[in-house]
């Protein structure tokens, strides 16, 4: 073998070397990538702890506990709370179209900010996350009641469960206490009520 044969041959190695390389390079990256997207469209959902049955036309408060396991103090990332409202108890299941308006009632006692997040909607086999980083709240200025007691009120769209099939929605209660404040100790012992409000109603389907 000549030098020049001896050339053309090392040039081939290192190309085909490179090939490999940009080959093994393209599949990690893509590796990387579809991990990535499955563990953003696999995101988990906190336990539920409190789960609303709507089987009726009826009007249910439910309080929701901050103290559960830890104590409420500033710190940079949220306190996520989870629950769910259901056209169904596992048994029985709403025999009548309903629709239901969702308020989340608080008092002022400390400087908290919410938001609240519907991370997923399951009709029978049907699952959707759509819209699951969104805050859906609205309003909170806090209003004054008979007693001098202010309370801040938030509401979210009015949804609608049919009757046909199982219906879930899950949402998460994202509570901000702001890290920048000053220290906790100031807050030690403050109690803030956080309610839970759905109001559901029957829909009429008027005739044609």
């Amino acid at each position: 073998m000549n030098r020049k044969q001896m050339i053309v041959k090392k040039n081939n190695a290192i190309i085909k070397l490179m090939i490999i390389a940009i080959l093994l390079i393209l599949i990690i990256v893509i590796i990387f990538r579809v991990m990535a997207r499955y563990q953003s469209e696999g995101r988990t959902i906190g336990e539920i702890e409190v789960a609303i049955y709507i089987l009726d036309v009826d009007y249910q408060a439910m309080q929701l506990r901050l103290d559960t396991e830890e104590p409420l103090i500033p710190r940079e990332e949220p306190y996520v709370h989870t629950f769910s409202i259901s056209n169904n108890d596992g048994t029985r299941r709403t025999d009548i179209p309903l629709e239901y308006d969702l308020i989340i009632r608080t008092t002022t006692n400390l400087p908290l900010r919410y938001e609240l997040r519907l991370v997923k909607q399951i009709a029978g086999s049907v699952t959707s996350t759509a819209g699951a980083t969104q805050n859906i709240l609205e309003g909170g200025t806090p209003v004054a009641d008979s007693f001098g007691t202010y309370f801040r009120t938030f509401t979210a769209a009015t949804r609608e469960f049919g009757y046909e099939e199982d219906e879930t929605n899950i949402y998460e209660l994202l509570i901000e206490f702001p890290a920048n404040l000053t220290s906790s100790y100031a807050y030690q012992d403050v109690i803030e009520s956080i309610e839970i409000i759905v109001n559901s109603r029957q829909i009429i389907i008027e005739e044609p």
